[in-house]
């Protein structure tokens, strides 16, 4: 995965989905939802978490790990009760971990390619519905050596 600054936008529509998808938090974010996506998040090189959100059925060594590498990251970390942090998030799903991110820019197929180098290795996903199948291809990828993914509007996992 190359540097987000130097790639250009996804293409195609938002990403929201349960079972560690996305979700729009309002004013530009999105929500990341489970214990793994959530750690993979803080894990990234190439991607920031503004903050990270717990409600408070986390299990007490699950949230304190969490906590620590939010600390580790000058990142805020809240905890709320259940019903609040399903409101903020708009999951229901989750385990009750979450990370805001901004949200992504998105750009036309045609303006996505043009930006692209010569020599740039590209997923083009469609048909992907299930949320879990399309974490476990992104994932995949993330380890190949390529340059971007692109998502057409629709027929995609939400």
């Amino acid at each position: 995965m190359t540097d987000p600054s130097t790639r250009p936008p996804a293409a195609g529509g938002r990403h929201a989905g349960r079972r560690g998808g996305s979700r729009e938090a309002g004013g530009g974010s999105l929500w990341v939802t489970g214990r793994h996506p959530v750690e993979e998040l803080l894990a990234s090189a190439t991607q920031r978490a503004r903050k990270v959100l717990l409600s408070d059925a986390v299990p007490g060594e699950v949230r304190s790990s969490l906590e620590k590498r939010a600390r580790d990251l000058s990142l805020p970390c809240l905890t709320c009760p259940r019903r609040e942090w399903e409101r903020r998030t708009g999951e229901r799903e989750g385990g009750g971990i979450a990370a805001e991110i901004a949200e992504f820019l998105y750009a036309g197929m045609e303006e996505w390619a043009s930006a692209l180098p010569e020599t740039a290795r590209v997923f083009l996903l469609d048909g992907i519905t299930d949320p879990g199948n399309l974490g476990a291809i992104l994932r995949s990828a993330r380890r190949s050596p390529s340059t971007a993914w692109f998502f057409p509007p629709t027929g995609r996992a939400r």
